[in-house]
């Protein structure tokens, strides 16, 4: 089972997908927290990585945080390493660990658990 949203497509582990097909809803509200976001590709989950274009980057001391335009939406990045050379316009690869996500009833928008 996947969460897809136009081009972005993540894979869902096997516990997450089992309690939304218990759940039984049709669509659901996708939650990502920002420090789950990642710079590069991961080595063990391909499924879980999207492109996007930087639109803007802030420097602040112990990490990074930046801005990019994927599929019409901004997603922010946290915690991306202060040494990660990234400017605004330059495309990038990220990741999202799946086991972080949340999912949100869309008509309550309730934790689904």
């Amino acid at each position: 089972m996947s969460a897809q949203a136009k081009e972005f497509k993540v894979e869902l582990p096997l516990e997450q997908a089992a309690v939304l097909r218990k759940y039984g809803a049709k669509t659901v509200t996708l939650g990502i927290r920002p420090e789950h976001i990642r710079f590069g590709i991961p080595s063990d989950n391909a499924g879980s990585s999207f492109s996007g274009v930087v639109t803007v980057t802030e420097q602040l001391g112990s990490e990074q945080v930046i801005a990019l335009t994927v599929a019409d939406s901004t997603i922010m990045a946290s915690r991306i390493s202060p040494e990660t050379e990234v400017s605004p316009h330059a495309s990038v690869q990220m990741w999202v660990d799946a086991k972080a996500l949340q999912f949100f009833d869309d008509k309550t928008e309730m934790a689904i658990r």
